[in-house]
């Protein structure tokens, strides 16, 4: 007689607790007192209509309460394992094993292997994001390799961890935007040069401001003991100081310098850039300087650079604007160190964020680099008197100065295009 009353109430608490199941794909739980988790999870296995099979972990856990509104009964089973340290593995189309994870992962996850081939993403970036994400899984759970040849990756990990791999990779692996960037340089050069004054030269001279005095000795060689020298006639007495005298005529050349000298000079370059979202681009124009290290034998070549390099990289946002990130460094060159000969170059950078619109143009100027010199030359002392100095010296200046403008205009390409 206990035993049939032992049967009606189990069979009656049976009853009670499925009544909160719906039958089906999805599952209604509704039980604010305590249950145990094994009696939940066979409860959701016979609504869905699978097979189950749990571990000894799985006995003896009692949930406070349970309330879930018209779930995927999955997605329950997930819901429900990980809440109390569990995990599930599916097996087939229609079983499932629960049980702790590192019970799991060492019985079902031995050698799990998947390819994913991605489209677009640079399967070593993707890789990079993947160790990352899951470093807190640990090293043996986890393995990732690059197939550079098929853009794809090789991952080694549990089954639970393959499918969190695959969503990430689902929603990483898209196409990148890509934006056209059309870039003029524009250079403008404009030298001044002016000069005032008088230049002496000496009419067999090249070089001016100096002369030579050739004198010579009119003497009688009574040292060696040989003849008396030929004494050398005199054709300038006003030049003789006691025995010297002077060769040749002071005859001078004056060069009147009295003039003004502009130049003006632009330097167009027109070029485009195609760069993906987030990736720098950059635009290098200029020369190579040549010059020698070393002495003698040792002696090398070696170069430096004397150019303009752009660099720049856009990345666009949900608004249709695109934040460049721009970055122009000037190697200019000067001439050459008059001690070692090495080239003197002087190194400016400018660093700087805009947002631009689609479509939009920008320009980056006032980047000026100047150089002035004045130069006075002349007899010393004489150059300097007053009025009459300027008879005396060349006053000469020059002024050298070169602007470079950048235009950029930014198109957002479409991928669908």
């Amino acid at each position: 007689m206990r035993k049939i009353l032992r049967v009606l109430l189990g069979a009656v608490l049976i009853g009670g607790l499925v009544s909160g199941v719906l039958a089906g794909d999805h599952v209604t739980l509704n039980y604010p007192n305590p249950i145990p988790l094994d009696t939940v999870f066979k409860m959701i296995a016979r609504s869905a209509q699978v097979n189950i099979l749990m571990t000894k972990a799985v006995k003896g856990i009692t949930a406070p309460s349970i309330i879930l509104k018209n779930v995927y009964y999955e997605k329950a089973f997930e819901i429900i394992s990980k809440t109390y340290g569990l995990s599930y593995r599916k097996i087939g189309a229609n079983t499932y094993i629960i049980g702790k994870p590192e019970e799991l992962a060492k019985t079902f996850d031995v050698g799990l292997t998947k390819i994913f081939k991605l489209r677009y993403a640079d399967p070593n970036k993707v890789k990079g994001i993947l160790t990352e994400v899951f470093k807190g899984q640990g090293a043996n759970l986890i393995k990732v390799a690059v197939d550079t040849l098929n853009n794809a990756l090789i991952v080694s990990a549990t089954q639970s961890l393959l499918e969190s791999v695959e969503d990430l990779i689902r929603k990483i692996d898209k196409p990148v935007k890509q934006v056209l960037i059309e870039v003029k340089m524009i250079q403008v050069l404009s030298k001044y040069a002016e000069g005032l004054g008088f230049t002496w030269r000496q009419a067999d001279k090249d070089s001016p401001w100096y002369f030579t005095l050739n004198i010579k000795e009119n003497f009688i060689d009574t040292v060696s003991g040989g003849a008396p020298s030929t004494p050398v006639a005199n054709p300038y007495p006003i030049f003789q100081f006691g025995e010297y005298v002077r060769a040749n005529t002071l005859d001078w050349n004056i060069d009147v310098n009295f003039f003004d000298k502009v130049t003006n000079g632009k330097s167009l370059i027109n070029t485009r850039m195609i760069l993906l979202n987030g990736q720098e681009g950059q635009l290098q124009m200029g020369r190579k300087i040549i010059y020698e290290i070393g002495q003698g034998d040792s002696r090398t070549g070696a170069e430096k650079d004397a150019d303009i390099i752009l660099k720049v990289k856009p990345i666009i946002n949900d608004e249709g604007f695109v934040t460049l990130h721009i970055e122009p460094d000037f190697n200019i060159y000067l001439g050459k160190d008059p001690e070692w000969n090495y080239p003197i170059i002087e190194k400016k950078k400018l660093t700087l964020d805009l947002r631009v619109k689609d479509g939009e143009e920008v320009m980056i100027g006032g980047m000026i680099d100047s150089s002035s010199s004045k130069d006075k030359i002349g007899f010393k002392f004489l150059k300097d008197l007053p009025i009459i100095g300027r008879l005396f010296r060349d006053d000469s200046t020059a002024k050298e100065t070169r602007q470079i403008i950048f235009l950029l205009k930014v198109h957002i390409l479409d991928n669908e295009a």
